[in-house]
């Protein structure tokens, strides 16, 4: 019923709109002026160049609803004008029109999205749909279930609830920090793990996920040729928001609506949605790579002088192993500490292959001769760390040196708290605790 009323309500405006701009418009003239509708549910919503014209649709969806036995609810009204010109012609008719200084507003509501043309307050809206995200994350942490079954839950119910409805602007960074440690909370990740190794391969960043979302919407305007190029996008605009999400990722502007990013070697065009989308996430993840390499962990101090390219690098496949198997989890984030990093804690250790004291890293996993593994290590200072995927090597090479690291992980982990540490508690627990 609903949809019907609607659908009627719709054709009557337009019938009446069309009929009021036969009598308004000059002989022979053209329309320019045209409105563009958004319905859902019983939320209407419309934008128009003229003034007269905007409030002239509030009425004749009064008169539909009044023949229809509906009464609209003028509590909910909101109407908002774009420049000085237009706020003042705005209150001049307003009065002619019957409608409630109450209903002009500064900022207006669709659908959920706070809007406005000039800068702003953080809404109450805005700030208790993410506090309701962060309560959801908070809620998840307390259930017993899997690890895996809780990843799905935080990008079904918490992440699409936090970063609804902002298209010109982002939240502040002190409320993103809550969300994301809640969610690391509930996914539970390792421990002694490196962050932003764990945010390059589960990484859930929220303001990511509303950049792929404005470039998505920006690249369809695009097509359809309803967002101009401006040198110097105003604040408060989609495009000005994007343009610096962008260019904290690393991303330069090399000509209209294109940037190349210099890590990456790629070109981010507005036409390519998907892929643009895609690259925006692999910046990210660039980007958290480098601020582990140039962090103060103790496995960064090692690798320093070692070239690290994210490009050489599958971490696809690095991620969908690190999802199926907690003990590569562990590894593959640095949330296995060697014996020797025990001792220094104050807890005593031995090599779980050959008994040594201060085993390190390195001869836990290559050089013990009790570790189970042929030949050479890996060329790859990274990779002996850390066993991600190369390019460069076979997928069975790939996979014997992941299984390698699993396999020790496991020992170790024996080793340390004893064989009732099994994958299934593992798996309940996030890895590597």
């Amino acid at each position: 019923m609903l949809g019907l009323w609607m659908i009627a309500g719709l054709a009557h405006v337009r019938k009446q709109e069309e009929a009021a701009k036969a009598e308004e418009r000059p002989e022979g003239k053209g329309d320019k002026d045209k409105r563009h509708n958004r319905v859902y549910m019983d939320d209407r919503s419309w934008v128009n160049r003229r003034t007269k014209a905007a409030l002239r649709a509030i009425e004749q969806w009064r008169t539909f609803s009044s023949r229809v036995g509906l009464k609209e609810n003028e509590g909910k009204t909101q109407i908002a004008a774009k420049g000085k010109k237009c706020k003042e012609e705005l209150e001049k008719q307003r009065q002619e029109a019957a409608i409630e200084k109450s209903s002009i507003k500064d900022k207006v509501e669709v659908l959920g999205v706070i809007t406005a043309k000039t800068r702003r307050k953080w809404p109450k809206r805005e700030k208790e749909r993410l506090q309701e995200a962060t309560r959801r994350a908070d809620r998840l942490s307390t259930l017993q279930v899997s690890r895996v079954v809780k990843r799905v839950a935080v990008q079904t119910f918490v992440l699409p609830k936090a970063a609804y409805g902002w298209v010109a602007r982002v939240p502040p960074k002190a409320e993103v920090g809550k969300l994301t440690a809640a969610v690391w909370k509930a996914v539970r990740k390792p421990r002694p793990a490196a962050v932003p190794l764990a945010e390059v391969l589960e990484g859930r960043d929220l303001l990511t996920l509303i950049a792929t979302r404005q470039f998505s919407i920006i690249s369809r305007l695009r097509k359809q040729e309803k967002t101009p190029w401006t040198k110097r996008p105003q604040g408060g605009t989609a495009l000005g928001c994007l343009r610096a999400t962008l260019g904290g990722l690393g991303w330069t502007l090399v000509s209209p609506w294109k940037w190349r990013h210099g890590g990456l070697k790629e070109t981010l065009q507005i036409e390519e949605a998907d892929k643009g989308k895609h690259l925006i996430r692999e910046s990210y993840r660039y980007q958290q790579l480098r601020k582990f390499l140039g962090g103060k962990r103790r496995e960064a101090k090692e690798l320093k002088g070692t070239v690290v390219d994210y490009c050489k690098y599958n971490v696809g496949k690095t991620r969908r192993r690190t999802e199926a198997v907690p003990e590569y989890r562990a590894v593959a984030m640095g949330g296995v500490p060697s014996p020797a990093v025990m001792e220094k804690g104050g807890k005593e250790e031995n090599c779980p292959h050959c008994g040594k004291a201060s085993a390190t890293h390195e001869h836990v996993f290559w050089t013990c001769p009790l570790a189970g593994w042929e030949g050479e290590p890996p060329q790859d200072r990274f990779v002996r760390r850390f066993g991600w995927y190369r390019y460069s090597q076979t997928s069975e090479e790939n996979d014997n040196i992941a299984s390698h690291m699993e396999g020790v992980v496991k020992k170790i982990w024996e080793n340390r708290w004893g064989k009732r540490k099994t994958r299934e508690a593992e798996d309940l627990r996030g890895g590597g605790e």
